[in-house]
């Protein structure tokens, strides 16, 4: 009986650091899901404070592909290699905001209903994906800002 009564207690404290490390193992990958998820925001963020400046760009680059049209033949010749750049360029700003729509009609706002291990697997694909979003719109940026010499 004594020695049962010795082994109860080294039994429950067995039970319940295992328990404890359950919790703690979940504890953990809850943490690097929310970690993922504010880097997913993080890479949305930075894209969408620049959408206004992706649609100035746009405007821009297409007044000046207007304007080229507008001028005469010998003119519009000489022209043809920036007109070609800034045709490149309204393509690459296109593309960027066309991105971050499609990317962010796809996110499930809500990974937090996904099992926790299936979340952290699907952040970090999102990440991925808005990280590529991300250097589209400040890549089309940064090539709008040397083509049309503005500040966007």
């Amino acid at each position: 009986m004594k020695k049962i009564c010795l082994l109860l207690p080294v039994l429950l404290l067995l039970f319940a650091s295992c328990n404890n490390h359950e919790k703690t193992a979940d504890n953990t990958l809850e943490k690097k899901a929310d970690s993922l998820y504010d880097e997913v925001m993080e890479g949305h963020n930075i894209g969408m404070a620049k959408d206004r400046a992706i649609e100035k760009a746009r405007q821009l680059t297409q007044r000046a592909i207007d304007s080229i049209g507008k001028l005469p033949a010998a003119a519009q010749a000489a022209a043809a290699g920036y007109k070609s750049r800034l045709d490149s360029l309204l393509k690459d700003l296109n593309y960027a905001g066309f991105a971050m729509e499609k990317w962010m009609n796809e996110m499930n706002w809500k990974p937090d209903t996904i099992e926790v291990e299936k979340r952290i697997n699907y952040l970090m694909d999102e990440k991925l994906k808005v990280n590529k979003v991300k250097d589209a719109i400040l890549g089309s940026l940064a090539k709008a800002d040397s083509l049309l010499k503005a500040k966007l």
